[in-house]
């Protein structure tokens, strides 16, 4: 399975904005982090799954909404602790770990403390997180109906 390419845009948050682009292998679970554009870039780009959380961006493929912070937290985690993703060098700034804290239970798991301060940046790779989390769902799904397709009856 072919590596997927995502392009991630983040505004609205300590910072700068910013334009990450990222690889998602589904084959091996792995989401590397590249680098980050010398500006925003709100336009389209071919080959890219464009996820932001500005409706104003145009041509995107996802729109991130505060409702998903919790989800975008707990698949940067669930990467993390397996090991499965990786910040190249030009965004190791953006690791996002000093700028949550974990804060108790409550019925439907884990509550999260997200610093005042949090950059696009890091918001940006809690965002790739969460879309790769997407993209394992929908190969788990497209190789499922693969090999549905393989049955004859």
């Amino acid at each position: 399975m072919t590596p997927i390419k995502i392009r991630v845009n983040i505004a609205g948050f300590a910072g700068a904005a910013v334009s990450v682009f990222c690889a998602y292998d589904p084959a091996t679970d792995v989401l590397l982090v590249a680098r980050v554009a010398d500006e925003y870039e709100g336009g389209p780009r071919d080959g890219f799954v464009k996820v932001t959380n500005m409706a104003s961006d145009s041509a995107f493929d996802d729109l991130f909404d505060n409702e998903t912070t919790k989800e975008a937290i707990e698949a940067y985690f669930a990467l993390e602790s397996m090991r499965l993703i990786t910040l190249s060098d030009k965004v190791q700034r953006f690791n996002p770990a000093a700028k949550i804290e974990r804060d108790g239970m409550d019925e439907s798991g884990p509550k999260y403390r997200v610093a005042p301060d949090i950059g696009c940046g890091q918001v940006a790779v809690l965002v790739a997180s969460y879309c790769a989390k997407q993209q394992r769902a929908h190969a788990a799904v497209s190789d499922a109906f693969e090999d549905f397709r393989s049955i004859t009856i």
